[in-house]
């Protein structure tokens, strides 16, 4: 993940942002971007981020209606709600899947606590794909071979 990957951060709270994204570019990384703003983000990226860490209480709109709206926008991306209030842990696996974030994480964990989750979701994320498209083929080459025999 480290290196060549775009880490998008959307904050309304730019002091936030700004220190978050420095912890970033502190531990490795070289494409950070901190925007305050949904509508921002989706008019002034041009190249698919990686990883989005999307505040769960921005003025615009929900850190959840941002999410649906980013999936149209970059499917792949690996999305990461962060909020500072714990109310956010209500979130269960099943709101998860149902809304396609791929974590959770509170600001009062800290920015580097923050950014191994990240990293952390993103190598399961990988696996999941390689399982995928790699066993998947595999099993069903499997199975065809035994009906044949």
């Amino acid at each position: 993940m480290k290196g060549t990957s775009l880490i998008l951060i959307i904050d309304d709270d730019p002091v936030f942002g700004k220190t978050f994204k420095r912890h970033i570019e502190n531990g490795g990384f070289k494409e950070v971007i901190q925007m305050e703003s949904v509508a921002e983000s989706i008019y002034h990226v041009e190249v698919v981020p990686d990883v989005l860490f999307v505040d769960y209480n921005l003025e615009d709109i929900t850190g959840v209606d941002a999410i649906k709206i980013y999936r149209k926008k970059w499917p792949f991306a690996l999305i990461i709600l962060i909020s500072g209030s714990e109310s956010l842990l209500r979130y269960r696996p099943y709101h998860l899947s149902k809304y396609k974030i791929d974590g959770v994480v509170l600001k009062s964990q800290g920015y580097k606590a923050m950014l191994q989750y990240a990293i952390k979701r993103s190598r399961y994320k990988l696996m999941k794909k390689i399982a995928f498209y790699f066993l998947l083929p595999i099993t069903f080459l499997g199975l065809l071979i035994w009906l044949y025999l």
